[in-house]
């Protein structure tokens, strides 16, 4: 399913992002320009809803909005490279490449699968990292086998994560401490929900204080 950039209703415009209604039954509100904020989410969560989504949420950035119910922040984080600890058993990592990226694909979507605001990746994904020239590398246990994912774009920590058979033993400390020793620094910022409790535990425990929204969302 397709997002829709520009969507216009009596009450302004918005960007719906729908892509998510096939995989979590979700859609997303990005409010544009706004003249009545009552009207312009009624319709656009009609849309919405019209398309499947059970849950819809909806943001004005940063600013805050009256009359709906809180769900969750987009925070900002960020640390000095210097202040990080080294990782206690450095986990290996695997490039993304044409003959893997199927699987990084697929190793991605089980790691994000019940992650606030997170996107499902399908190839067009996949083409913007190729595109960007970001980084993005299987995390591998001791056997070879893909336990993870993390995705890198410069100085940001854009993407760490562990498949469910994985978690537990420690290995989310070591994966994201791999990984941010591949920034080249000085400060790296990285983005998370502020009800993704156990990312922001890991994060607090390396040193990394919130430094701003990116996104205030409220359920429609």
């Amino acid at each position: 399913m397709r997002n829709i950039p520009v969507f216009m209703a009596s009450g302004g415009t918005a960007s719906l992002i729908l892509k998510e209604i096939p995989h979590h039954s979700v859609a997303y509100i990005r409010l544009l320009t706004v003249r009545d904020l009552a009207a312009l989410t009624a319709e656009c969560a009609a849309f919405c809803r019209g398309c499947g989504a059970e849950t819809v949420l909806v943001t004005q950035g940063a600013d805050p909005l009256t009359g709906f119910d809180h769900a969750y922040d987009l925070l900002r984080l960020h640390v000095r490279k210097e202040a990080l600890p080294p990782a206690a058993s450095p986990v290996r990592l695997e490039p993304m490449i044409p003959d893997n990226d199927a699987v990084f694909q697929r190793v991605y979507n089980r790691c994000f699968a019940d992650v606030p605001g997170a996107a499902t990746y399908d190839r067009a994904e996949i083409r913007r990292i190729y595109d960007q020239s970001q980084k993005a590398f299987l995390a591998l246990d001791e056997t070879g086998v893909p336990c993870g994912m993390g995705e890198l774009h410069e100085n940001e920590l854009a993407a760490v994560g562990l498949l469910p058979e994985f978690r537990g033993r420690g290995l989310s400390r070591d994966l994201t401490l791999t990984l941010l020793s591949l920034c080249p620094g000085p400060v790296i910022e990285l983005t998370a929900a502020s009800t993704n409790a156990p990312a922001l535990a890991l994060y607090d425990s390396l040193g990394f204080t919130v430094c701003g929204k990116v996104s205030m969302w409220y359920s429609v």
